[in-house]
């Protein structure tokens, strides 16, 4: 009977282990902040699994932080199951989805958030891989369905999160926002999709400060035959941008150069084959404004 017993108690752990093996206790997701104020700062925003609970009966993580704007707590619940995240709603006392890592191009979810008339859908726009410290990392590229209160957009990482955009939802009109992801540490390594590193702030605008470019782009035409063109959004004087193009997998085709005070710019991409790309634009330090994807027809 006793042996019985503790084989049972072994099923069970091992049951909870496998279900909970998303966000292991211990692991920091890094995200920037940007304030636009001068001098321009742009520090770390961290949020971390802090351990374990029941809530309504389920085992989950105790995730705290937060996204700035966002409709989160800073203490969060949340568990998965089969590839898909689900986050606890206090308003509505129950655990709605918040990523399903297991979409395929075409597909969607919807984000409850708190006021469920204020609900997202989510659409996966494409899904690719990207190699990031010798790991190859499931990518889902995920647009919010207009209008809406809430945004969620960019490159979703499987088994992390979002890496272009907060963890969490955030309001559509944010101003200062939480951007991208600079580091996520699972306890075993750091994964790092950013040249910033993961803990420090960084500051310009004042004699001595790091260059950090707080600015936005756009590309036209898009589907692109034989060029694109690139548009900076109050682009820095004397800075050098960068540009690069890859492929689905994630491999760099192209680099291009954006020269100073130049607010647009014409690519030439005659030489490509056809088919979807992902244009990704950067400031001298490496620090990326994010990646749109693009159509070669």
């Amino acid at each position: 009977m006793k042996k019985r017993y503790l084989i049972t108690i072994f099923l069970f752990l091992s049951i909870c282990v496998n279900a909970q093996d998303w966000a292991p206790v211990g692991s920091i997701w890094y995200y920037s902040d940007i304030n636009f104020l001068i001098p321009v700062t742009n520090f770390p925003r961290l949020i971390s699994s802090v351990g374990d609970t029941l809530v309504n009966g389920q085992s989950c993580r105790i995730i705290e932080g937060d996204c700035n704007c966002g409709f989160s707590g800073t203490r969060n619940f949340m568990y998965e199951e089969n590839d898909k995240i689900y986050l606890y709603n206090s308003v509505t006392d129950s655990f709605n989805l918040l990523y399903d890592f297991s979409a395929v191009q075409g597909e969607s979810w919807t984000i409850i958030t708190p006021d469920p008339a204020d609900s997202i859908k989510v659409l996966v726009d494409s899904v690719y891989y990207r190699i990031c410290n010798n790991d190859t990392i499931q990518i889902q590229f995920v647009e919010t369905q207009a209008p809406a209160v809430w945004e969620m957009y960019g490159e979703v990482a499987k088994g992390i999160g979002n890496i272009t955009f907060c963890f969490f939802p955030q309001f559509s009109t944010c101003d200062p926002y939480t951007s991208d992801l600079r580091c996520y540490n699972n306890t075993e390594k750091i994964i790092r999709f950013d040249t910033i590193p993961c803990d420090t702030t960084m500051i310009t605008g004042v004699p001595g400060g790091s260059f950090v470019t707080p600015f936005g782009w756009d590309i036209y035409p898009n589907p692109a035959e034989g060029f694109i063109n690139v548009h900076l959004q109050f682009p820095y004087e004397g800075k050098m941008y960068k540009a690069n193009l890859y492929d689905l997998f994630g491999r760099l085709v192209c680099m291009y150069e954006l020269m100073p005070n130049q607010s647009t710019v014409q690519i030439n991409l005659s030489q490509l084959p056809a088919g979807p790309y992902f244009l990704k634009v950067m400031d001298v330090t490496g620090r990326t404004a994010g990646s749109k994807k693009i159509v070669i027809k």
